[in-house]
């Protein structure tokens, strides 16, 4: 994070008093007694995330703004990645874009998938759509360490890297990919593996599966 440090204090206790929901009325006074600073230095501290964007101040009182926001969501991401080594994701299974498709038939793709993956891949993906809490779980893949598919050049077309993280859907060993470069939102999800995951899985459109990375 780029705050000094014990700006994660400040924001934490900000976040207890529900100022990710509301703007609350705190003073300095307050929160320099309630996180053990003095009243100077939890003003300075203000000063400075409020310049970064981390939190407004206004009439209403203090709130967490967006860059807090997603502090905080990579801080929870790290926690649970730590007490939690596995991940697992669950969503529905969604229609694709066909993007999946597309960069699984070029072979400058598929070698080193087959060589890093282990399988040679289906050449299309399952898409799962994420939501809720399930969503906030793809942040924790920032934790992760990605095996690299890495990008090329085709007769003057750049084709980007794609990050690969290996993975089990109910019981079949797979992949979830994530390339740089997608017109998918964070809601999505890609998985691919060396069969047709959709048949082998014998589930449809809107049907829940969880993905096990490892």
């Amino acid at each position: 994070m780029n705050t000094t440090i014990g700006m994660d204090e400040l924001l934490l206790f900000l976040l207890k008093k529900g100022a990710h929901r509301s703007a609350c009325r705190l003073t300095t006074s307050e929160i320099a007694s309630a996180t053990g600073m003095s009243q100077q230095n939890a003003s300075r501290r203000l000063l400075i995330m409020e310049r970064e964007g981390v939190v407004k101040r206004g009439k209403g009182g203090i709130s967490i703004d967006d860059k807090g926001m997603a502090e905080l969501g990579e801080l929870r991401a790290m926690l649970d990645n730590m007490f939690s080594p596995g991940l697992s994701i669950s969503g529905k299974i969604a229609k694709g874009l066909g993007e999946g498709k597309f960069y699984l038939s070029h072979s400058g793709y598929r070698k080193q998938m087959k060589e890093k993956l282990g399988f040679d891949p289906y050449p299309g993906t399952l898409n799962i759509r994420l939501d809720g809490a399930q969503a906030d779980k793809r942040r924790r893949l920032l934790q992760l360490e990605p095996i690299v598919i890495s990008g090329f050049e085709k007769r003057g077309r750049m084709f980007g890297d794609l990050f690969a993280y290996k993975a089990d859907i109910g019981g079949i060993r797979c992949a979830l990919i994530v390339p740089l470069r997608t017109h998918h939102g964070p809601e999505t999800i890609e998985i691919v593996a060396g069969e047709n995951l959709r048949t082998a899985l014998k589930k449809k459109d809107g049907q829940k599966v969880t993905v096990d990375i490892a």
